[in-house]
């Protein structure tokens, strides 16, 4: 019997395909009704992998970090919007969260949770998902912005212990001023804890989505015209712990410090001022990202890969910001 090779490369990419969301569209996605990517950037014809795998980082947080030149959504505070996903592997459920972000990225709170059963309506012993539409609600005080990150993030049941995340680039119509939630979970990645499958316990992990940090982000306000009502948005995060409580306000885009698990390095990297890796240079773990700098106006960063770094941008227009091991692409800082 005959079978068509391009047959059965579907059947593979279908029992391969996981889960991402086609409704708000997110970066890169190669939808017909979604826009171009970026210049310099590709469409991505894998969408539904995930970005961190077994507490080892396949892609950067947000899959794709170079925003589009445009946001591809425009929601209100005050009301709900769908997200609708594609049709793949459910993985038995697991726990989702809903987050957006004020400054490109980086610090993202929690607009609401599909813990469990993530993709179905109770527990599962299938992949084949049965919910694929969920309404995420936008609190009334949620902060205007022309400029917001909204993401998705899925922890599956089944399966390698993997991490899932796709962004979409929106505004937010709504006026000036602040919010206040859970910070977005982040498990199976680089720097964060690795869960084990739930084996039919569907509480496993689940401490890590009650029990988060408490951030608190800003926006400029944005009434749906061409501008927004101030200028670049102030994100405040606030650390909660059983002994002591700390606020640090940075203006947007914000510029961290290098991590612990960055490399110390002397050399100069090419493309802006300070002090960062090199190409080819030795780097400690592999899949730790690193910008060139901490300048805030620098494009360039590097990924760790078989114990060098290899160079990387972020593409015009836009600047790196480190964020624990990995980095984020932003507007540059003024």
């Amino acid at each position: 019997m005959l079978v068509k090779l391009s047959s059965i490369l579907a059947l593979v990419a279908a029992s391969a395909a996981h889960m991402t969301f086609v409704k708000p569209c997110a970066r890169y996605s190669p939808d017909s009704f979604c826009p171009k990517p970026p210049a310099g950037e590709q469409v991505d014809y894998d969408m539904t992998t995930s970005i961190g795998s077994e507490g080892q980082a396949v892609s950067p947080i947000c899959k794709h970090t170079k925003p589009y030149d445009k946001p591809v959504a425009t929601w209100s505070s005050g009301t709900a919007t769908t997200i609708t996903f594609s049709d793949g592997n459910g993985h038995e459920g697991g726990h989702c969260e809903f987050s957006i972000s004020y400054d490109g990225g980086t610090t993202f709170v929690v607009l609401s949770q599909q813990l469990k059963y993530c993709f179905y309506n109770g527990p599962a012993n299938t992949d084949t998902p049965s919910v694929l539409n969920y309404n995420v609600p936008l609190p009334a005080n949620l902060p205007g912005s022309p400029r917001a990150v909204f993401a998705w993030t899925w922890v599956n049941a089944s399966g390698n212990r993997e991490f899932y995340m796709n962004c979409a680039d929106v505004a937010i119509v709504g006026p000036a001023g602040s919010f206040t939630g859970k910070q977005m979970t982040i498990l199976n990645y680089p720097g964060y804890p690795v869960i084990p499958e739930f084996l039919g316990n569907y509480n496993t992990g689940i401490q890590y989505y009650t029990n988060g940090t408490q951030v608190t982000v800003s926006g400029p306000g944005y009434s749906g015209g061409s501008g927004s009502t101030s200028s670049a948005p102030v994100t405040t995060t606030t650390t909660t712990t059983a002994k002591s409580t700390s606020t640090t306000t940075t203006s947007a885009p914000p510029v961290s410090s290098t991590t612990t698990s960055a490399p110390a390095s002397s050399s100069t990297s090419s493309g802006g001022g300070g002090s960062g890796p090199v190409a080819g240079g030795s780097c400690p773990t592999d899949g730790v990202y690193q910008c060139a700098d901490t300048t805030g106006k620098n494009a360039n960063y590097f990924l760790c890969l078989y114990g060098k770094w290899s160079p990387q941008s972020c593409g015009s227009g836009t600047a790196c910001f480190q964020s624990g091991t990995s980095v984020s692409c932003s507007w540059p800082s003024s």
